[in-house]
């Protein structure tokens, strides 16, 4: 009977914890959405630069995954290991030094400079991309590396006995395991992408290059505009809801 009665309470209690947020929104919000101009861009920003950030995170991830599956090394544990490095990194110290790297006076500016090419724009939309592959791109290798090391070794023994083509063996062999988790990768990293804060404020470069989160925060912080952030907040939640929904339906 007390372990019911406790069982209940925690029930209560997280659905308040996750509700009470939620209600609060929408009581200043009033339940209105209006939507002005640079609201739709900054929606369409984070949409868009969340699926481009998604799509090629997944699709660098498949051959790196691929190498590290059938290439044996050494260090090869330890590579996988510092895959997680992007996930303990603060993020704003990742940014840093992905500026050191790219930045006007980076690394990569100083030699392209030396051999009289372009210099690498790292603030704006191209810039907010980069850091967001280079926080997800581990996350998606890690998981499509744990869905090959599914496949029984007895699959690629008779894959290489039958004397395939390439693309033979990748419809044989990778193919299925692709199609079953490519999708959902891509859901994750887009919902992560979606609320995208510091690193839209670090590189973002200006108006044209803002989330829903930095509109949210300037509605809140400078402008004081409550109702305009809970009803900026509550977009942000159906999109995010909108994914982890359509996540559900995939295979």
């Amino acid at each position: 009977m007390a372990r019911s009665t406790v069982t209940v309470i925690s029930s209560v209690f997280l659905v308040g914890l996750l509700l009470g947020p939620l209600i609060s929104l929408i009581h200043f919000s009033g339940l209105s959405v209006s939507l002005n101009s640079s609201d739709i861009a900054a929606i369409k920003f984070t949409c868009v630069q969340a699926a481009y950030s998604a799509t090629l995170s997944t699709l660098i991830a498949i051959p790196v995954a691929k190498a590290l599956k059938r290439q044996k090394f050494f260090g090869k544990q330890f590579v996988v290991l510092i895959l997680g490095a992007p996930f303990i990194l603060p993020v704003i110290v990742a940014v840093l030094g992905l500026i050191l790297v790219f930045g006007n006076n980076g690394v990569v500016n100083n030699i392209l400079n030396l051999i009289g090419f372009a210099p690498v724009k790292i603030y704006g939309f191209w810039g907010v991309i980069l850091a967001h592959i280079f926080f997800n791109l581990p996350l998606a290798i890690r998981i499509l590396l744990q869905a090959l090391n599914t496949v029984p070794g007895e699959h690629y023994r008779l894959i290489s006995s039958l004397k395939l083509s390439f693309v033979q063996k990748f419809f044989a062999l990778d193919w299925p395991v692709l199609k079953k988790v490519c999708p959902g990768i891509w859901a994750v990293i887009f919902a992560i992408c979606l609320s995208s804060f510091s690193v839209a404020l670090t590189l973002g470069g200006g108006p044209k290059a803002t989330t829903v989160e930095l509109a949210i925060y300037q509605s809140f912080f400078y402008d004081l505009d409550f109702s305009k952030a809970a009803q900026l907040a509550l977009v942000q939640v159906f999109l995010v809801v909108s994914v982890v929904l359509c996540s559900q339906f995939i295979n």
